[in-house]
């Protein structure tokens, strides 16, 4: 499992779909728009979050979760691992 920030989430949801940016965006922004989200060079609306969360069916707390919350989970199943073999 790795860290990912929200424009890494997003590429890697698209390309496990087979998607297109163009795909991506559909009618409500542009694929400019989403390559510049990718690559966490654009900030996203709640609105366009909910809209980007329905397209790559997640939710959106999946989206917003941080990397502190990330480490959190990866390192709480790390442990949960190692108490299975001690």
């Amino acid at each position: 499992m790795n860290i990912l920030s929200l424009g890494e989430k997003i590429k890697k949801l698209r390309k496990e779909k087979n998607m297109t940016l163009k795909e991506l965006a559909g009618d409500r922004i542009t694929a400019a728009q989403i390559s510049h989200i990718e690559r966490d060079k654009s900030h996203t609306s709640y609105e366009l979050l909910e809209y980007l969360s329905e397209r790559l069916d997640v939710s959106i707390d999946y989206l917003l979760e941080t990397k502190e919350m990330q480490s959190k989970k990866i390192t709480d199943n790390l442990i949960l691992e190692s108490e299975i073999y001690i």
